[in-house]
């Protein structure tokens, strides 16, 4: 069974809920398939991985019909939240600020060295064109060489910094979907859902 035919039974078989439920578990589900399949599973593993559709199914019903428990809040919770914003929210936004200058310096070195590696690509072009400008004038031996080598060591740095600079964009952006499905996972579970 493939991702798009167990998302369809799963919509069916829950059709009594609310449609605003519904969607959230086909969200869920679906993520969940995407997340084993980002992990190298197929398409198939993945829907096996979950389990059998029918128990699923009931689960989720089961689930459906049940009152969720709301904690209520005492007055002297509220006055506690509300006293300790001073420790929590500053804990808070020094976090958020952390993790903003974390990716904010990641993304800021590999602009860097992608600037470095226009400006040897730029230099190395130049150096070439100024070789054939010395050839053209008749320069000495020396200087033509010079210039050529100057040219073709820019040119192939820059090419070998461009590989670099791409794995480490390659590297940085999957660790920080890492990070961000790893952050999210706690806030997406759901009572009783495997």
């Amino acid at each position: 069974m493939n991702k798009k035919e167990f998302l369809k039974e799963l919509r069916k078989r829950m059709r009594d809920l609310p449609s605003g439920d519904v969607e959230k578990y086909i969200e869920y589900y679906e993520e969940m398939i995407d997340d084993s399949m980002e992990d190298g599973m197929t398409e198939a593993e993945a829907v096996a991985a979950i389990g059998p559709l029918d128990e699923i199914a009931e689960m989720i019903t089961q689930e459906g019909n049940r009152t969720p428990f709301k904690h209520k809040l005492y007055a002297w919770q509220i006055i506690l939240i509300i006293l300790g914003f001073p420790v929590w929210g500053s804990l808070l936004i020094s976090l958020v600020a952390i993790v903003i200058s974390v990716f904010a310096s990641v993304f800021a070195v590999i602009v860097s060295l992608y600037a470095v590696d226009l400006v040897l690509a730029f230099c190395g072009c130049f150096s070439v064109v100024r070789f054939i400008l010395l050839i053209v004038q008749g320069s000495s031996f020396m200087y033509v060489l010079l210039a050529l080598g100057v040219g073709l060591l820019g040119i192939g740095l820059s090419i070998l910094l461009f590989f670099g600079c791409y794995a480490l964009l390659k590297l940085s952006i999957y660790f920080i979907k890492f990070l961000f499905r790893a952050c999210k996972k706690p806030f997406q579970r759901k009572r009783g859902v495997k």
